[in-house]
């Protein structure tokens, strides 16, 4: 009877954690593995206590069952009997399209040869050859002498009225026919924008995935957004002076042709980077100053925006640009996106509505709103298809949603009738990142890229800010800070305390900031009284040797 007594459920407990020790004890190997298999064992500790004796070999059973289940996964053939499937699906989708395209071939052939209509109808054209039978007749029976006289006989006035009748019928005939034509192309067209938007959508396709082939599954999936451990010990590591007018935010790296951008005055200059070595400069790519230079990897295009109330798209022939396209608008230009996916740009300036053009057919949808100021930043975030706008004259960020272009909601944070600059979003943080005149970095946390919220405030006191890089570690911030006469680098975290100045830039104003994140450097463009434009590398340095202020007023090298 003692022998079938059932023990406290705590004491069988406590055999079973003996048991489970006795295990790992004979496991053995280093502290680390062992925290592993405490921590398994502490996960199903209620689960072993219920049977002991059963849960060691159901959990060995289902350890079996994933092993054979990982090892079919990792195996040529299962890899490749996938892949077919996916292939064949494919494949029938493109099946699909093609016989989508012969049937529409077919029906816009037949439905032009039923429409075409004859110039002039059966009986238009029977008495248009009837005029022409009678001009030949008339024209022998009419002398000379009667058009030197003027001696017109009732048969001339016939002849006259013949040969008015007679031209405008040829008139009617040539002006139905272009009718005709006219429409035919203007479907053409209509077909030729198709066909050629499907072809940059299947090339854009085809780049996108080689290039995702490319990137080792390291930088996609664990890279590592901290490009500045120490963002205080950065320091300038090479300047250059270029002969370049007034850059503003006019600067983007063309990185698969490792090329630096600048926009000046009216110009465009490109430069090899990290070399900086002038490449070529292009004049008088826009009548007034360059605010803002973008560059699409898909679409190969450099895009600019300026004061002279246009956006240019560039090709790059070799190293120097033609012009591509060319969109008017009612005033200065200060902020352009680009959607990628569906070729579109949208722009945003010194004008009341938010203009989305759609680069196939240079046709454009607005987002009427009187913001009441001009807007000069812009953000587009794809992961959720909606728009941030900066509206510097009640300081809020308002989200649209680029479905049906209405605002969702408005983000408050910023000093009413103060210039908001800087926009930008971090897709694996889900943070949009605000600043501006009234020296406040605003942090919005996201949740799949919707419903942002404050998540943090940053006020980097009287500071006009222009820029920002937020790839640091420990939630640390590099602001661009300019004023008329002295531009700097700030780092902080939001803390208390004050912010640090990490680079001094006395008797120069700067605007734009760049980082490169395979070199995890940054770059600033800063213009002096004298017209020169000024090029700071800018990286972090190993170790702290004295202030960590560092003043470029004159060149280094």
């Amino acid at each position: 009877m003692e022998n079938s007594i059932q023990k406290p459920r705590s004491e069988s407990t406590s055999e079973a954690e003996r048991e489970q020790k006795r295990g790992f004890d004979r496991i053995g190997g280093s502290g680390t593995k062992r925290a592993f298999l405490a921590e398994m064992r502490l996960e199903h500790s209620n689960t072993y206590a219920e049977g002991v004796a059963t849960q060691p070999r159901e959990l060995e059973i289902s350890c079996l069952r994933e092993y054979e289940e990982i090892i079919e996964l990792c195996s040529s053939r299962k890899l490749k009997k996938d892949v077919e499937k996916v292939i064949e699906s494919v494949d029938a989708e493109l099946e699909d399209l093609i016989k989508c395209l012969n049937t529409f071939r077919t029906n816009l052939r037949a439905n032009w040869v039923e429409q075409v209509q004859q110039p002039l109808t059966e009986s238009e054209l029977q008495r248009y050859e009837q005029l022409k039978s009678d001009i030949s007749v008339l024209a022998p029976e009419l002398s000379l002498i009667e058009f030197k006289d003027k001696k017109f006989s009732a048969k001339f006035d016939n002849y006259l009225h013949n040969i008015k009748e007679f031209n405008a019928f040829s008139a009617k005939a040539k002006h139905r026919y272009q009718q005709q034509i006219d429409s035919i192309r203007g479907v053409q067209s209509k077909i030729s924008t198709l066909v050629s938007s499907s072809k940059m959508a299947f090339d854009m396709f085809t780049q996108s995935y080689q290039e995702d082939r490319k990137t080792p599954d390291n930088d996609r999936y664990d890279h590592d957004v901290s490009l500045f451990t120490f963002p205080e010990r950065l320091e300038v590591t090479k300047r250059v002076d270029v002969e370049l007018s007034n850059v503003l935010k006019g600067a983007c790296f063309i990185p698969e042709d490792n090329l630096l951008a600048l926009g000046g005055t009216t110009e465009i200059a490109l430069f090899e980077w990290p070399s900086l070595a002038h490449v070529h400069t292009s004049q008088l790519c826009h009548e007034k100053q360059i605010i803002r230079l973008v560059y699409s990897r898909l679409l190969k295009k450099l895009i600019s925006c300026s004061a002279d109330n246009t956006v240019k798209l560039w090709n790059l022939n070799g190293k120097s640009l033609n012009r591509y396209k060319k969109y008017e608008h009612p005033g200065a230009v200060y902020a352009v996106e680009i959607m990628e996916e569906s070729q579109k740009i949208i722009v945003a300036g010194q004008f009341p509505v938010i203009y989305i053009w759609n680069l196939f057919d240079d046709s454009y949808r607005l987002i009427e709103e009187n913001f009441r100021a001009p807007i000069f930043a812009i953000k587009y975030i794809n992961y959720s298809k909606s728009l941030a706008v900066a509206n510097s004259q009640d300081g809020s960020i308002w989200i649209y949603s680029l479905v049906d272009l209405q605002c969702k909601y408005k983000l408050s944070g910023h000093s009413q009738e103060k210039p908001i600059w800087f926009l930008d979003y971090y897709p694996k943080e889900d943070l949009l990142y605000s600043a501006g005149s009234d020296g406040i970095v605003n942090v919005w946390s996201g949740k799949n890229a919707k419903n942002f919220a404050l998540k943090k405030k940053i006020s980097l006191g009287q500071s006009n800010l222009t820029e920002i890089c937020s790839a640091c570690s420990n939630e640390k911030v590099i602001a661009l800070s300019s004023d008329e006469n002295e531009s700097s680098l700030v780092v902080s975290d939001g803390k208390a305390g004050k912010p640090t100045i990490v680079v001094d830039f006395p008797n120069l104003t700067t605007s734009i900031m760049l980082h490169d994140p395979k070199r995890k450097e940054l770059l600033v463009a800063a213009n002096g009284f004298d017209g020169i434009c000024s090029l700071f590398v800018i990286a972090q340095k190993k170790k702290t040797t004295g202030s960590n202020v560092r003043k470029y007023s004159e060149p280094c090298f």
